[in-house]
């Protein structure tokens, strides 16, 4: 009987012009989706490794130069973007992957506005992952409101339970026949990610194992609410009205609220806060200012002289490490506070995965991917760390191998420039979203439970 029913569902699909028409429209926008984004995401790569080459060719054919030149001369930092990304970019669109580092100033990680997590979290163009999330549902409910309420409205359902067959069996060959269509049209977007993620299964594992979960959700759904509802019109109009509610009212309405509770300055305005706390440190520049001539009194006396000139290292290198630490303590406080604001922001909106699953699958699906806010907040970190080794490095040359008489006109060999330590950045190690998972699979056992005592009445509202 759930084999017959199965084969009478997909006949149904089949003759009708309607469905082939939705589905073969899917079918195109999926393909343009995993084409596009593939050549999008390659050109991408393709120029990052051209900005790593020139970056390092740069740095490498500096002649013989002062080092502070050197620390205003600057240095690249790149993200390593996982394969992954080409299936799900999460916020690396928004974000960049590319940070240029130099002293004085730490700068965002890609020369625009910065914006709130809303930025960072929300969908900004048409990517295979969203494909799945917010179109394949739509599809299956499109072609599956009427699967129950057709019937009971042509007056076939009676025929059917007359017949002696169980409803709940039934009902579960309704769940099997829109599953294994969901399946089918979602194989072009999981075969994109099989090809982008090849070789690292547990990844890939975790993924297929959630969207699988989110399309037996829906199917599931879908066959609850068209068993409840009496006549299709009715059916349609609530999943649709579902349908909208899950991907885009409440995600926008989330992040909204987000960025009330949790306000982010713009990048003007952080600039401008982080200039006022500057110039309460004092000017490093400026031998006259208040703090560092207190720290030319305790630097003489900590080498037990009279006058700079004295000094067995160059006091302006000095300076500029002193400078530095201050500066970078600056830097960082705010950079700190700004990305427990991003946190809170996204903890915020995924706080209501109990109400919307599809929050919890974005979560899960740009960890993966190593495309998530977490992601590029650690890389921001780690670039912040490299500029400050770098940058101290430099400061550090600049005051014992520089002498302090004659400081501008003199240079250090190139080769030492070259041998300075440019610290790698590391991405994050994959740890499995149990919870985000636990979620869907939640509500997909939810579902199936309603469907399943449901199933046991007479059903229709």
């Amino acid at each position: 009987m759930i084999w017959a029913t199965v084969q009478v569902e997909w006949r149904r699909w089949l003759r009708s012009k309607a469905a082939a028409a939705v589905a073969a429209l899917l079918f195109l926008v999926t393909a343009c989706s995993v084409w596009f984004g593939a050549e999008h995401q390659a050109r991408i790569a393709a120029e990052r490794q051209r900005a790593i080459a020139e970056a390092d060719r740069q740095w490498f054919a500096q002649p013989d130069r002062h080092p502070h030149r050197v620390v205003h001369f600057g240095d690249f930092a790149f993200i390593e973007t996982h394969p992954l990304s080409r299936f799900d970019p999460g916020v690396l669109d928004q974000t960049g992957t590319s940070l240029f580092l130099e002293g004085h100033r730490q700068n965002s990680a890609n020369f625009r506005e910065s914006g709130p997590a809303g930025d960072l979290l929300r969908m900004e163009s048409l990517h295979p992952a969203s494909i799945l999330q917010v179109f394949v549902p739509l599809v299956l409910l499109l072609l599956g409101y009427a699967t129950v309420s057709g019937e009971r409205a042509k007056g076939t359902l009676h025929q059917v339970i007359a017949s002696g067959a169980s409803r709940r069996a039934w009902l579960l060959a309704k769940v099997l026949s829109l599953f294994v269509l969901a399946m089918l049209i979602a194989l072009p977007v999981l075969a994109s990610a099989l090809f982008s993620g090849a070789g690292d299964a547990s990844r890939l594992t975790f993924l297929i194992m959630a969207y699988s979960i989110w399309l037996f959700a829906w199917s599931v759904g879908i066959v609850l609410v068209s068993w409840l509802t009496r006549e299709p019109r009715h059916s349609l109009a609530l999943l649709l009205g579902c349908w909208l509610l899950l991907s885009l009212v409440l995600p926008r309405l989330l992040l909204s609220l987000a960025e009330l509770r949790y306000p982010t300055p713009s990048r003007v305005v952080g600039e401008m806060l982080a200039e006022h706390e500057l110039k309460k440190i004092g000017d490093s520049h400026n031998p006259n200012d208040p703090h560092f001539a207190s720290f030319r009194e305790r630097t003489l006396a900590e080498y037990g002289v009279a006058r700079i000139e004295d000094l067995p290292v160059n006091y302006g290198g000095l300076l500029m490490l002193e400078g530095e630490r201050l500066t970078t303590r600056v830097f960082r406080a705010q950079a700190l506070a700004n990305h427990q604001r991003l946190m809170a922001q996204s903890a915020f909106v995924q706080a209501f995965s109990i109400v919307n699953p599809l929050l919890a699958l974005q979560r899960l699906s740009r960890a993966c991917a190593e495309s998530d806010l977490k992601t590029h907040l650690h890389f921001l970190e780690q670039a912040e760390v490299r500029r400050f080794e770098l940058v101290q490095s430099l400061n550090q040359m600049h005051a014992t191998k520089i002498q302090f008489a004659n400081d501008r006109d003199q240079r250090v060999a190139q080769a030492e420039i070259h041998a300075l330590a440019r610290r790698a950045i590391t991405p994050l190690p994959f740890r499995p979203d149990w919870p985000a998972l636990a979620m869907l699979a939640g509500w997909a056992a939810l579902l199936s439970l309603l469907l399943i005592v449901s199933g046991g009445k007479r059903g229709g509202l």
